[in-house]
C-alpha cells in the first residue's frame, strides 16, 4: 500500500475513531428513534461536516467522500471507499458503545442551566458529570423537548457533536448494505501489530 493511499486512508480512520467516540452515548439507545441528519463534529480545530443515518442497531454515516456503518447486530463495522470500490470490515466490540441516550454512562449528576437555542431549535442545555474510566468527568448536553440529544460538548470545547436538519423517520435497510461489487480487503496495519489500530496508531502513520 503506498504511502500516499495509507495517509489518506488514515485521515478517514481518524474521522471514524473521532465520530465514534463522540456519539456512541447515546446513538444506538433504545428510546432514540430512526432519523437522518446533518452531523457536525469537532475533535480540536478540526471540524468535518457529514450525513448520518440511524435505524434501530444501525448507523451510516457519509463523509469526505467515504463511508461508514456500523451494524451491531452483526458486530461489525464497515468502512467503505465507493472512490476504489473497496470495502473494509473490522469487528465492532458492542462493550465499547454505550446503550444510554439522554442518559449518560456513568452519570452522578446533572444540572439544568436554563434553554437555548440550538440552529433553531428550542434545547435545554445541562451539564452532566460522568464516571469516566479514571475519573469523573463533565460536558454540556442539550436536549430538545421530545428529548432528542440536539447537541453534546466537553466542558473545555476540546470536542463536540451537533444534529442539524434532523428527519426524524424508517430508513432504507438498502443504507446499511455494502453495495454490490465492492471488493473486501483486510485492514491494513498501523503499527501496533494487533489488527485493531489504535488512534495513536494512526495518527502516529498520518503524520509522516
Amino acid at each position: 500500500m503506498s504511502v500516499k493511499y495509507k495517509r489518506r486512508l488514515g485521515g478517514f480512520l481518524v474521522l471514524i475513531v473521532t465520530i465514534i467516540f463522540c456519539i456512541s452515548n447515546y446513538i444506538f439507545a433504545a428510546d432514540i428513534q430512526q432519523f437522518s441528519a446533518e452531523m457536525i463534529t469537532r475533535a480540536g480545530d478540526k471540524t468535518q461536516n457529514s450525513k448520518v443515518y440511524v435505524s434501530d442497531k444501525k448507523m451510516r454515516n457519509d463523509m469526505a467522500g467515504n463511508i461508514m456503518i456500523l451494524r451491531l447486530d452483526k458486530n461489525v463495522m464497515w468502512m467503505i471507499v465507493p472512490s476504489d470500490k473497496m470495502c473494509m470490515e473490522q469487528s465492532l466490540d458492542t462493550k465499547m458503545i454505550p446503550k444510554t441516550s439522554k442518559s449518560i454512562e456513568g452519570e452522578v449528576e446533572r444540572v439544568s442551566l436554563g434553554k437555548e437555542m440550538v440552529s433553531g431549535t428550542q434545547a435545554e442545555k445541562f451539564k452532566v458529570t460522568y464516571q469516566g474510566p479514571n475519573q469523573q468527568q463533565t460536558m454540556f448536553q442539550w436536549l430538545t423537548v421530545s428529548g432528542f440529544p440536539i447537541k453534546m460538548e466537553a466542558i473545555d470545547g476540546s470536542w463536540g457533536v451537533e444534529y442539524r436538519n434532523i428527519s426524524l423517520g424508517p430508513q432504507a435497510d438498502s443504507l446499511f448494505e455494502i453495495p454490490e461489487g465492492f471488493q473486501k480487503v483486510s485492514m491494513p496495519s498501523f503499527g501496533s501489530g494487533s489488527g485493531k489500530p489504535s488512534l495513536q496508531d494512526i495518527m502516529s502513520q498520518v503524520d509522516e
